[in-house]
């Protein structure tokens, strides 16, 4: 839900298995409309201030793929963003009420993928942040900066990254600040 009340909910059809999503526009609900009819699994949905609602999720063919729409408009194409040949799993999504987003994903050999992007829109390419990860989530913050945190599997620790978004020209600058998190504490 954004500060102005408008929000979307995501869920996979019982029988089908396709994205479907509510809206909330103008203080209504809508009826339930589908995103996909590609058999699909973990949804996850955001929307920023300007009315834009993304929408990301597995399929069963194991892509990750994102559908964009802007209010008062309900419809979502939807594009691919994982890259091609791997089959992942885990999307997770964070819209701020600005309108940056980050999304992050494993591929099954525990590699992690993340992409940032603004308005709808998420950058072509997907980094790898690191071989070995699990359990990661993501977060982004209404000044442009994503930040992801997963487990390394190969270690004792968890692994942070960062990236910023500069809004205004939606130019990606890449912070390459990384941090080991101990139990303990944050280390740098």
């Amino acid at each position: 839900m954004n500060l102005n009340g408008e929000a979307v909910i995501g869920s996979t059809g019982s029988t089908t298995n396709r994205i479907d999503a509510i809206v909330r526009n103008s203080s209504v609900w809508s009826s339930s409309t589908n995103v996909t009819m590609v058999p699909s699994k973990e949804v996850k949905v955001g929307i920023d201030k300007f009315k834009i609602i993304t929408v990301v999720y597995r399929t069963t063919f194991n892509a990750i793929e994102k559908a964009s729409t802007q209010l008062p408009t309900v419809a979502f194409p939807s594009f691919i963003i994982s890259p091609a040949g791997n089959n992942f799993n885990h999307v997770r999504l964070d819209v701020s009420e600005a309108g940056g987003m980050v999304v992050s994903y494993l591929d099954f050999a525990g590699v992690i993928y993340a992409q940032v992007g603004f308005s709808g829109t998420f950058e072509a390419t997907p980094t790898s942040l690191n071989a070995m990860a699990k359990n990661e989530s993501v977060a982004m913050s209404d000044a442009g900066i994503a930040f992801a945190i997963w487990k390394d599997t190969t270690g004792n620790g968890f692994i942070e990254g960062s990236r910023t978004i500069v809004n205004a020209s939606q130019l990606i600058k890449v912070l390459g600040k990384k941090r080991l998190i101990y139990q303990k504490g944050l280390y740098p």
